[in-house]
């Protein structure tokens, strides 16, 4: 999700989202309540830590928490040091960690 790659694209959507709900929030049409409810949902994916998987440089994969992709990987680099390669970062799935648990069995 782009919006989640860096700190300034996510407070930028942020800033946006917000900035929708301030005008909708003063209608009170029952359209316009659903509406509403996306947006607050979609603030919400914005404001909260995601886990991140990742894969190494050297093989094998790990995950990290962030709220977007550039705070993931200077947590994962932080953790895990220089071997973390930060071209494979994505938000994790349900799919997606179970294929990798799969691994282990």
């Amino acid at each position: 999700m782009k919006t989640l790659d860096t700190k300034k694209e996510r407070m930028e959507a942020l800033k946006l989202v917000t900035a929708q709900l301030k005008q909708l929030e003063k209608s009170k049409h029952p359209s316009i309540l659903i509406l509403i409810n996306e947006l607050k949902e979609r603030q919400s994916m914005l404001n909260k830590n995601h886990e991140w998987l990742f894969n190494f440089k050297d093989g094998g994969w790990n995950s990290s928490m962030g709220k977007d992709k550039q705070e993931a990987i200077k947590e994962a680099i932080k953790t895990y040091g220089k071997d973390v390669d930060p071209t494979t970062f994505r938000i994790s799935t349900y799919e997606d960690e179970r294929a990798l648990l799969s691994l282990f069995y």
